[in-house]
């Protein structure tokens, strides 16, 4: 399309297209395989460009120039649109495997999807797997940039999402793009994963995601994100640059070279790189780095620099390093030439130092926690206002050190990535004065008396803490120690409140409390957990501090208080039997769960003579309190010898605390001995002390065999021994009185049996003698009014 005005294409299919054939000159090169466009104006719209080709030449001119479309001197808005599998050039050299655009282009490139294009598939040099500019000003928003390779072979490629060239003095500006799974060259060289950019600017990224591109497959990468060089200027803010690869190369997120690279809120995190720089890499005297306001996190390198490399001038600000990794040097940032750090936060990197200074560098109201070493100067190292916190060592080699504290960070929630600060945090107000006016996330500084350290400033106006999770044995009792801080300069008064959810937290500090300005007051709760309570019970007791100027500004801790375990558990008792080879000896036990926690018991048996054990019972689920029957099953192998006694030892251990253990022995008899399989014993039921009582003991099955011995064991009695047939008796006198119990044991050479029997003793009554007779003695006569006596006698006089 040549010299078009008000060009429109929509709603078409462009597909299968080949601009320039290897039937062509080989010296000539392919422009637009699908669409050539050519100083026009308009606009291309829901459109598809597919499996198109600029050039199958294998000549060594036979340069591809956009795959699916080309470019040239055009004002041209391109929406809505797929380019999908496109090839620049099939052998020598491709730009814009999707779409190219150049020679004073005016381009929006909207809300597009450009996936699985290749600027060179075959062999031969690759710029821009999906989309190519040069000597363009461009607007690209909102578009899918997704799985294209700039060099699809062994050639050098370049960009294998975007590529940026020859374009100084031309804008460019990416605003909220996908770019990602994209690769720079399969097998060899590599620059620019997702993005690449020379000899250009100004290049402005605005929230875009960059992720997972890879610089080289196989070879030697550089910038697994974003590769920028030679004379550039980019500016990035709100990117976000993530798990990008640099292989056997530097920059796993950022490579820059003889450019300037300002940064600010972004996030490069999960980037990794084989030399140097896991997060970014930055070359040379005619390079800058100027970061702000950003999160360099969790970037590795095998050697240099896992969060940042850089010999170039480099300031960052606000700016948190944290949880990095390299081999050998830098950890986090490692800095050859002049840098300046301004409230940065650098902590919880891997590796030999949090910091690594080879150049000259000036550290301001820093934060260096969580490092084996946390500074290492083998240059000059300059440090004004720093909070050391879990170093091995803080510094090594000779650093100038201002306005230096220990003490703990608080970082909300470090493993996680937040490295803000809580409101107890030791790095609250002690910065020295600067000239930065505002934090990580853009809230003025200082809030306090002074500025605080490290990238975060904490605008919290009252703060109360810890917050408390405590297991407690019922019965047991616990003071929580909280502390309230007034981060406000005047002094105030707050009204204490204690919600406790099961009444089990009293408030032991009086309300109101009054603090100073900017000052501490301490804050007790005590809480107690009945002895009744039951296993995983828990109170949750919420404190609250308001203030009485100003009842909106309050702060609360929750005190979670739980119960543990008490008590004990039994199994029992130990079981004896007999059992012929081949056969099966069953026990029986009670298992006791005599805790304040419902659990379910695991049993385990071990045999002394190898055995098989079976627990019919496992696993066996017992309330708090409850028990539960045991059932043991001992098989005796068939080649087990008669007289070999087995132990097997059974063991319950519950899922939350807890374990008891029985014994069971059994005694391997001959197949013809007939055990005695049940004993009964007989006698009267109550007694006199002094009277002979006589029990009988009867054993069944009238086949067992004999002798039978019976051991008869008595209350307050020596215990008698009897050998003899299937029944036996034994005598008893008891002196006192009671309850008696009476247990004889039968047994013979293969079996056991037992039983009992309860008898009441009491006391004889006193002996009585009864009246035989009775005689009645009287006057025969008496007088009316007189007395008149009469006496009785009984006999006998016993």
């Amino acid at each position: 399309l040549y010299e078009s005005h008000n060009l429109l294409l929509e709603d078409d299919l462009i597909c299968d297209n080949v601009a320039r054939s290897a039937t062509s000159s080989t010296s000539s090169p392919g422009y637009g395989g699908g669409v050539y466009v050519r100083n026009s104006d308009g606009q291309i719209r829901s459109s598809t460009f597919c499996r198109n080709t600029a050039s199958t030449s294998e000549g060594k001119y036979s340069t591809g120039f956009g795959g699916g479309l080309f470019t040239s001197g055009s004002d041209l808005t391109v929406r809505e649109s797929a380019f999908i599998t496109n090839t620049a050039s099939l052998y020598y050299q491709g730009y814009g495997g999707g779409a190219y655009f150049s020679w004073y282009s005016h381009l929006g490139f909207l809300t597009n999807t450009v996936r699985a294009n290749v600027s060179t598939r075959l062999a031969g040099n690759g710029y821009g797997g999906g989309v190519s500019l040069g000597k363009t000003v461009a607007h690209l928003q909102g578009n899918q940039i997704l799985s294209n390779t700039a060099a699809g072979a062994a050639g050098s490629g370049q960009g294998g999402g975007i590529h940026i060239s020859y374009s100084d003095g031309f804008t460019a500006t990416l605003v909220s793009n996908t770019i990602s799974y994209n690769t720079a060259s399969a097998g060899g060289e590599g620059y620019g994963g997702g993005l690449r950019v020379y000899y250009s600017g100004p290049i402005f990224l605005r929230h875009n995601l960059i992720q997972g591109n890879a610089a080289s497959g196989s070879g030697q990468g550089w910038g697994g994100g974003a590769a920028i060089s030679y004379q550039s200027n980019v500016e990035m803010a709100g990117d976000t640059v993530r798990g990008n690869v640099a292989q056997n190369g530097n920059g796993g997120g950022v490579y820059v070279y003889r450019s300037a690279l300002a940064m600010q809120e972004a996030e490069l995190a999960a980037n990794s790189a084989y030399t140097k720089g896991g997060g970014i890499y930055i070359y040379h005297a005619d390079a800058s780095l100027d970061v702000a306001r950003s999160l360099i996190l969790s970037n590795t390198v095998s050697m240099e620099g896992g969060g940042v490399w850089s010999s170039s001038d480099t300031r960052l600000v606000n700016t948190v390093v944290g949880r990095n990794q390299a081999g050998s040097r830098g950890a986090g940032v490692y800095l050859s030439g002049q840098a300046d750090l301004l409230h940065a936060t650098v902590a919880d990197n891997t590796g030999p130092e949090g910091v690594y200074v080879a150049g000259s560098a000036y550290l301001t109201n820093t934060i260096v926690s969580g490092h084996g070493i946390g500074v290492h100067n083998a240059g000059t190292a300059t440090m004004d206002g720093v909070l050391w916190h879990g170093n091995t060592t803080d510094i090594s080699g000779t650093v100038t050190v201002t306005h230096a504290y220990l003490g703990d960070p608080a970082f909300v929630n470090a493993a996680a990535g937040d490295y803000h600060i809580a409101a107890e945090s030791a790095a609250i107000d002690l910065g020295v004065t600067s000239a930065v006016t505002d934090d990580l996330d853009g809230e003025s500084r200082p809030f306090g008396t002074g500025p605080d350290l490290g990238a975060d400033e904490s605008h919290i106006l009252i703060a109360l803490w810890p917050d408390y999770d405590v297991e407690l044995t019922p019965g047991g009792s616990i003071t929580y120690v909280h502390t309230l801080r007034n981060n406000t300069p005047t002094t105030d008064t707050y009204a204490l409140t204690l919600d406790s959810s099961r009444g089990w937290a009293t408030l032991l500090t009086s309300s109101p409390i009054t603090v100073g300005g900017r000052s501490t007051a301490t804050i007790q709760v005590r809480a107690v957990v009945p002895v009744t309570a039951a296993y995983g019970l828990a109170d949750t007791a919420l404190l609250t501090a308001a203030s009485q100027t100003s009842p909106t500004i309050f702060a609360s801790v929750a005190d979670r208080t739980t119960a543990g375990v008490s008590g004990t558990v039994r199994l029992e008792p130990d079981r004896a039997g007999v059992a012929p080879a081949g056969g099966t000896a069953f026990y029986t036990h009670t298992l006791h769960n005599d805790t304040n926690a419902a659990q379910t018991f695991a049993f385990t048996a071990s045999s002394s003579q190898g055995y098989a054990v079976a627990v019919a019972s496992h696993p066996a689920a017992v309330p708090a309190g409850g028990s539960a029957t045991v059932t043991v099953t001992v098989q005796v192998p068939a080649g087990a010898i008669s007289g070999t006694v087995d132990t097997t030892v059974i063991t319950a251990t519950g899922a939350v605390t807890g374990s008891a253990a029985v014994t069971d022995t059994t005694r391997i008899v001959s197949p013809s001995c007939a055990p005695p399989e049940g004993a009964a014993l007989s006698g009267p039921v109550t007694t006199t002390t002094g009277t002979p009582v006589t029990l009988t003991a009867a054993v069944t099955p009238s086949t067992a065999t004999l002798p039978i011995t019976y051991t008869w064991q008595a209350t307050g009695q020596t215990p008698l021994v009897h050998s003899g047939g299937l029944s036996d008796t034994a005598a008893f006198t008891w002196t006192v009185s009671g309850a008696q119990v009476v247990t004889v044991t039968t047994a013979n050479g293969c079996g056991v049996v037992t039983a009992t029997h309860v008898i009441t003793v009491e006391s004889p009554p006193t002996p009585c003698t009864p009246p035989e007779s009775a005689a009645l003695t009287a006057p025969a006569t008496a007088t009316v009014g007189a007395s008149v006596v009469l006496t009785a006698s009984v006999a006998p006089p016993t």
